[in-house]
């Protein structure tokens, strides 16, 4: 049994009023040590407290609760921190951003309509865009907005700049600012070849690629090597990134390939620090059956159809106009109930037009549509909708890293990840014992971040043959 005295921590360790006693105290003390001795239903609940509250002690508990502690002191310090950044108790950075911004129909224009709100709890944001108002009530009642031509007078105010680069010409006017003024650069995609050949005239492209790829730009461009298509190949294969890398101080893309492509590219390297920073996604709500059956009524498709989209703006460098004759020579061609779409703008082009001509003289027709530029309610329509997004031939890397199928072979993946990775011929005729075929094997087997399956036609390769005996015993 334990008595102690009230005055000191033993009272936090007891727990148990009765059995403390005034410390300064003789006759206090002597009383309880009676008691203690003389009454044995008191000596008895004395034991069996003891029992039970030496249990609460240990020296992993101990350890654990030290830790916390310390964990919550940790976390109150930097909560105060940005709080007090968010209230405005520390000074924010004054940031000026060169993006494109709705009505603009571009994949980065939205994504910032719906980035900025957030950035700017950590700075104070000007937005400069190029030839147009904007459209976004929200961003029109949160940022000062200002047109493009007035941003060179008063760019040295700014702590920092961001320039948010794409490969189309809603970025066309930041290559020559980012030469007069360095800033960060957004890398939202891995080629901006298109972006310099419509910006630069046919003599002024082959020069920046030249200029990006040396070598290898020749072997595109010589005239001794009679390429019809020469421009067409450059544009698919050079990423003419490495001005904007030049002149970047730092560089954020929201994909690893981004940089990896560059690196490939320009083994020189640059001199800005680089940073993947996952991009922001924001969680869509869940759709009822009911809801979308609506969707697909108002949208003139069959409650049982089958509905394969293809998103994005619709031109060459996308191979449109494979996706159409893969998909006028495939069985699906004859079933009524199956419909391939384009949701996006078609570019002005002499391609467009061969591809709405070769649509439009298809004894299918009526199952081929172009929705042309979709607002974002009717963009989040056709992803619901949709039974198979984005069928992708792949070649040279050239990964987008946007919601749809990918098809390419192994050796195109390696040091890339992806949510499912689907090996369509795992079978002994395709990867025999050879050295060759476990390579292969080994990167498409860890190229999966969540799902993997193996497709085997006939015997599965010996060397998957333990996972296949598995799966099948299980």
């Amino acid at each position: 049994p334990v008595i102690g005295g009230n005055n000191s921590s033993i009272r936090e360790l007891m727990c148990l009023e009765n059995a403390l006693f005034d410390s300064w105290s003789s006759d206090a003390i002597a009383a309880a040590l009676t008691k203690t001795l003389k009454n044995k239903d008191f000596t008895n609940t004395l034991r069996k407290h003891g029992l039970e509250q030496a249990k609460k002690y240990s020296w992993k508990r101990s350890a654990n609760l030290a830790l916390e502690a310390i964990q919550e002191a940790v976390h109150q310090r930097k909560s105060v921190g940005v709080q007090s950044v968010l209230n405005g108790g520390v000074s924010r950075k004054r940031l000026a951003m060169l993006t494109p911004i709705p009505p603009s129909q571009s994949g980065i224009a939205h994504y910032n309509a719906e980035f900025l709100p957030y950035l700017s709890r950590y700075f104070e944001i000007d937005l400069y865009i190029q030839n147009h108002e904007s459209s976004d009530e929200n961003l029109l009642s949160i940022f000062p907005i200002f047109n493009i031509g007035e941003f060179e007078k008063v760019a040295s105010l700014y702590d920092v700049i961001l320039y948010e680069f794409g490969n189309s010409e809603f970025h066309s006017h930041m290559l020559s600012l980012l030469k007069k003024f360095p800033g960060v650069v957004g890398l939202h995609d891995g080629y901006l070849s298109g972006l310099f050949h419509y910006n630069h005239s046919e003599d002024g492209y082959a020069k920046e690629l030249l200029k990006a790829h040396g070598s290898l730009a020749r072997k595109y461009l010589a005239p001794v090597q009679k390429d019809p298509n020469a421009v067409y190949n450059t544009i698919i294969n050079l990423p003419c990134t490495k001005d904007v890398l030049d002149h970047a101080i730092g560089v954020i893309s929201h994909s690893p390939f981004n940089l990896e492509l560059a690196r490939s590219h320009y083994k020189e390297g640059w001199c800005a620090p680089s940073r993947v920073i996952p991009q922001l996604a924001h969680v869509v709500k869940k759709f009822t059956p009911e809801m979308l059956l609506q969707i697909r009524h108002e949208l003139k498709f069959e409650p049982d159809a089958f509905i394969i989209t293809t998103f994005g703006h619709i031109n060459w460098t996308k191979r449109s106009d494979c996706v159409l004759e893969a998909f006028l020579s495939s069985e699906l061609f004859q079933k009524s109930n199956v419909y391939l779409i384009f949701a996006g703008e078609p570019s002005e082009d002499e391609f467009c037009v061969q591809l709405s001509k070769r649509i439009k003289g298809s004894s299918i027709k009526d199952r081929i549509r172009i929705t042309g530029y979709l607002s974002d309610k009717d963009y989040e329509k056709y992803l619901q909708i949709t039974d198979l997004a984005n069928l992708r031939f792949i070649s040279d890397q050239e990964f987008s890293f946007t919601p749809g199928i990918d098809v390419t072979d192994i050796s195109q993946t390696k040091g890339l990840e992806f949510d499912t990775v689907i090996i369509a011929d795992a079978d002994a005729s395709t990867y025999g014992p050879d050295i060759r075929s476990r390579q292969l094997l080994y990167v498409g087997l860890t190229r999966a971040a969540h799902q993997l399956w193996l497709l085997h036609c006939g015997n599965p390769s010996k060397l998957i043959s333990g996972i296949v005996e598995k799966s099948h015993s299980n």
